[in-house]
């Protein structure tokens, strides 16, 4: 038979260590908005171009190559490496 036993902690923090978990999270927050971000403004660029080259009647392989060649960072070292350039 297998037992689990599972633990309940409380965390009781000075206002120097709330401070300090407050600006993590505060931090986390601005990174996620920075990604958000930075994929929305890519998609409406991978937009633009399609609209652009659509306008320029390239066939719809084209279009897509053209759109494809703006860089779209959906994985976290793709994220990673637009937040250390």
């Amino acid at each position: 038979m297998l037992v689990h036993q599972a633990f309940r902690f409380e965390l009781d923090p000075d206002n120097h260590v709330r401070s300090s978990l407050a600006s993590h999270c505060g931090a986390s927050r601005f990174a996620y908005n920075w990604g958000l971000a930075l994929v929305k403004a890519r998609l409406d660029l991978r937009d633009q171009v399609r609209a652009a080259a659509l306008k320029e009647l390239l066939s719809d392989e084209e279009v897509e190559r053209l759109a494809k060649n703006v860089e779209l960072p959906w994985n976290l070292p793709a994220l990673r490496r637009e937040w250390n350039s």
